[in-house]
């Protein structure tokens, strides 16, 4: 397989980390420091991100109040279109532990990929990023590592240097969950929260105050409307709100106003204050008698475990607050210290919270950032590799075997058998930079597995989310690094439960394969066995892998299903047995008889892929309660690597897309396609495909009605282009394809524009001011030109106004005039005429830059606010400010760097007023362009009290 229609391979990015702490504030008073986990890398060199690759960023309360999708850049391809699905109903006999009730819900809140800063994207061309493996035991997801403004420009950011308690950056004040998150986490029926962060310490420049912008007459609130708004659009469901600011608004009700009114709305809500205790204190902001339901659940803070033992503690609590304990408090972990050694209460005193003689927790629960320990952290457990490689060792691909297994070890238990969850004292996993595992009881100890299979049909395919290549059929149709959590399928419940058939412990393990590309390196940075051929998948980048020594008959329960069971019901299970020949069979756990495994032979077993398909019409009526695998007639060391699961019930195969449209092709090899988006419940996902010269390569997959795609190489010479989508069904079944054919011959190639350097070197921008320069190579069939269309798009605009150029046949340049004096994105498309002058707008090659930034918006009137006590600042309403000056009578007085010194932290402060006679402010941009300044009058100033 070659990737030849790719115009590079993506390289790893060759910078170092330091440490970073986001929410300092949770940590409980007098505990010992969170441990300084890496930093994520932004792309750099070959793996940079695309210019029109999509990102999202922070917002501040500014931004919000002016939100609108025509204007946030990249939005309409960020947005989560999977709708939230439904649970089964749980069937506690076939719980790895029937004894859980399953009452108590847990929050996850925790990095996505890693913890950018810059460039999140919901894929990528990298391996090296976490996609969670454990939604069977979330409830609601909520990010939690912060992300810049968009007009941050990145070089403001270095890693190797930058410092966790003063990034000199500015983040926005909410953080939208990474898409691709929503959509995995609504795929598996969990919630997904953006989070409202305000904190002096972390957010200088910021305030809770900026909720308060505006208010309706009516006492409705424009920011609140907003959020809202943004949430329906992209596709989330609610907000966590963090409390680390003191302010007025606490205490006037008007905060409680303004979140009850998001509850009242439809938006999921849960709060988080100091307060360790299920008090009046804490009670009062989930509902009052002035607003009623404030916040639909709070985050109870860690210092539980000092009350968490005592049983009048808990009878006052539900006698006061019960009988909703699970559905409004979430009593928090702080992962991240606690670790599997115990490094922190929460952790190791957990079972604490245990109902007596159950593992029932008392309320739901909070799970804190435990990706910062067993991802971000895995640098500081081998401090000896420090600076062994070019990237963290959690951006390094030869080390995510580690993390994938200190995840599981976290929420499978440590010993990763579901079996066997509780503590575990003197166990140690030296090998993952584990030294002391015995303090964690992990996830499943206190959770049982959730699960969305239900219906009449299934399919997985063991996809978990990344991978370094893609398989169709078991053929490598891509050699691509690629991450895209939003086309992971419905994992295994169970990592991992094996039943021998004597009850003895199994000699079998399991594990994701990710095929002969991906090598493992131990604790000492060398290269180490992977304990399994590795064969890779058989459809998108992974397979299931079951490995060891089978000794006797054993039984892998894969999926919690709930299955109705029809004539035309059909298992399909695509497997491979490249060492031991073991004996395949489908085992099925009914809901009529849970205590009975009932197998089905799949024929004899090849080294190859094959499919074997079970019919089961003859259970009809019966419901389908887990489904899995046995393997037996074997002796000795055995692999087995599963494919794909399908059940199938009749023809569910989609029709093929319609709308197929390549809407943006551009110089660097990226394109924008869209298509007509088929219902959920019809379509799984949507995957793209390149076809040229016989080579069919896969470019990438969603479940929305468009995709950004790179790396194509237009190169004319190798011949035209076709790109294909299909449209994948909820039993596995692939709909015909619908194409575009790309004519390169007749299009134009290396379209540029003349750029340089902003004045402060942390801009690239079109080098003069009121145009743009673009040249290009003429169409390798230069005879059929009449001439050229030149047209300028500006992107991320409300109404945008396209500027259109035509310039002769022999012209290979253009100057394109540009009107706004503000820097802004803009696309240039170049498309040859016909001779009789027609574009033929199908062939236009674009490139994606910035415009001259010649002009910084000065600061407003209306953004200074006067009362009896002084004067105040509120936040520039221009987007792009760096620096803000006041000067009184002319002379300085202060220079605030957004988000960069003391000034900007003491920014929105009250003011008393001045003895002068005149107060200016000016503002400078990133760009190094000054304003105009604003001149208020103190005695109008004082007036205005």
């Amino acid at each position: 397989m070659t990737d030849s229609f790719r115009s590079r391979r993506r390289t790893r990015r060759a910078v170092t980390a330091t440490g970073f702490i986001l929410g300092g504030a949770l940590v409980t008073a007098g505990l010992a420091p969170v441990a300084q986990a890496a930093d994520s890398y932004p792309p750099s060199g070959d793996a940079a991100l695309g210019a029109a690759q999509p990102t999202f960023a922070g917002y501040r309360i500014r931004d919000i109040l002016d939100w609108s999708p025509q204007t946030d850049p990249h939005a309409e391809l960020l947005r989560a279109r999977i709708p939230l699905q439904p649970r089964i109903e749980p069937l506690r006999a076939t719980q790895a532990n029937p004894e859980l009730t399953g009452d108590a819900q847990v929050l996850l809140m925790q990095g996505d990929y890693g913890n950018a800063f810059f460039g999140s994207t919901p894929n990528s061309g990298e391996f090296s990023e976490h996609a969670l493996n454990f939604w069977q035991y979330t409830d609601i997801y909520a990010p939690w590592h912060g992300a810049a403004t968009a007009s941050t420009p990145q070089a403001l950011y270095d890693p190797a240097t930058s410092d966790w308690r003063n990034r000199g950056f500015e983040f926005g004040s909410v953080n939208v969950p990474n898409p691709a998150y929503t959509d995995a986490a609504h795929r598996n029926g969990a919630k997904s929260i953006a989070t409202i962060y305000f904190d002096p310490a972390f957010r200088p420049g910021v305030s809770v105050d900026e909720l308060m912008l505006e208010r309706r007459a009516d006492g409705t609130f424009p920011v609140a409307d907003k959020l809202i708004e943004m949430a329906g659009y992209f596709g989330y469901d609610g907000y966590f709100f963090n409390k680390e600011e003191h302010s007025a608004l606490f205490e006037d009700g008007d905060f409680k106003a303004f979140m009850a009114y998001l509850t009242a709305h439809g938006m999921y809500t849960n709060y988080y204050d100091v307060n360790s205790s299920i008090d009046d204190a804490k009670v009062d902001w989930l509902r009052d008698d002035a607003h009623g339901r404030i916040h639909d659940s709070l985050f109870v803070n860690y210092g539980w475990p000092s009350w968490a033992s005592d049983e009048s503690e808990w009878q006052r609590i539900r006698t006061e607050y019960g009988p909703d304990l699970y559905d409004e408090f979430f009593l928090g972990v702080e992962a991240n210290q606690g670790g599997f050694g115990g490094g922190h209460p929460t952790a190791s005193e957990f079972s604490r919270l245990y109902e007596p003689g159950s593992n029932d927790p008392r309320t739901s629960v909070a799970l804190f950032t435990p990706s910062d320990f067993y991802q971000r952290a895995l640098d500081d457990a081998l401090p000896g590799l420090r600076g062994t490689e070019p990237l963290p060792l959690m951006q390094t691909d030869e080390y995510q075997w580690m993390i994938t297994e200190r995840e599981r070890m976290y929420f499978s238990g440590v010993r990763s058998d579901v079996t066997q969850t509780g503590e575990q004292a003197g166990f140690a996993r030296p090998d993952v930079g584990v030294p002391d595992a015995g303090q964690w009881v992990g996830v499943a100890d206190f959770t049982p597995e959730r699960s969305v299979a239900g219906g009449s049909r299934f399919a997985s395919w063991f996809n978990t989310g990344h991978g370094v290549g893609w398989w169709e059929d078991g053929e490598a149709s891509s050699s691509q690094e690629w991450t895209n959590i939003a086309i992971q399928s419905l994992l295994p419940s169970w990592q991992w439960w094996f039943q021998t058939s004597s009850g003895n412990p199994s000699g079998l393990r399991a594990d994701f394969d990710y095929g002969p590309g991906l090598d493992r390196k131990g604790v000492d940075g060398q290269i180490v066995e992977t304990p399994f051929q590795r064969i890779g998948a058989y459809r998108g980048g992974s397979s299931l892998a079951i490995y060891g020594d089978l000794g006797e008959d054993t039984t892998m329960r894969l999926f919690k299903t709930d299955l109705g069971v029809e004539r035309a019901t059909t298992v399909d299970v695509t497997y491979a047995a490249p060492a031991g020949g073991a004996a395949v069979q489908l085992a099925v756990v009914y809901a009529d008889a849970p205590d009975e495994v009932e197998t089905y032979p799949l024929g004899q077993s090849s080294t190859g892929w094959r499919t074997a398909s079970v019919d089961l019409g003859a259970q009809t009526g019966r419901r389908i309660a887990t489904l899995g695998v046995t393997l037996s007639g074997a002796q000795g060391a055995v692999q087995v690597n599963l494919g794909g699961v399908q059940v199938r019930s009749g023809n569910a195969t989609p029709t093929a897309p319609s709308g197929f449209s390549v809407d943006r092709l551009y110089s660097s090899g990226e394109a924008l396609l869209s298509w007509d988006l088929q219902p959920f419940t019809e379509v799984d996902s949507y995957q793209v495909y390149a076809v040229r010269g016989g080579t069919r390569t896969w470019l990438g997959g969603t479940y929305d009605a468009a995709l950004h795609v790179d790396d194509l190489d237009l190169s004319a010479s190798k011949g035209d282009l076709t790109l294909e989508l299909v449209a994948i069904g909820k039993d596995g079944s692939v709909s015909k394809p619908a194409s575009r054919r790309i004519s390169l011959s007749a299009a134009v190639s290396s379209v540029t524009v003349k750029e340089s350097a902003a004045p402060t070197g942390l801009l690239t921008q079109a080098a003069d001011a009121g145009a743009v320069e673009v040249s290009w190579k003429a169409p390798a069939s230069p005879a059929r030109v009449g001439g050229y269309l030149v047209r300028l798009t500006p992107v991320d605009v409300t109404d945008p106004e396209p500027v259109e150029v035509r310039v002769p046949a022999s012209a290979r340049t253009a100057v394109v005039p540009v009107a706004d004096p503000e820097g802004r994105t803009y696309d240039v498309s170049v498309a040859p005429l016909n001779p009789g002058g027609k574009p033929r707008g199908d062939m236009a090659i674009s490139y994606r830059g910035e415009t001259h930034d010649s002009f910084a918006a000065p600061y407003l009137a209306a953004d200074v606010v006067s009362s009896a006590e002084g004067w105040r600042l509120t936040p520039p309403s221009c987007w792009d400010w760096r620096t803000l000056t006041v000067s009184y009578d002319g002379v300085e007085q202060f220079t605030a760097t957004r988000g960069g010194n003391d000034a900007n932290r003491t920014l929105l402060g009250l003011r008393a007023f001045p003895e002068a006679a005149q107060i200016t402010v000016v503002l400078t941009d990133y760009a190094g362009n000054r304003s105009e300044p604003l001149v208020l009058d103190v005695a109008a100033l004082r007036a205005q009290r």
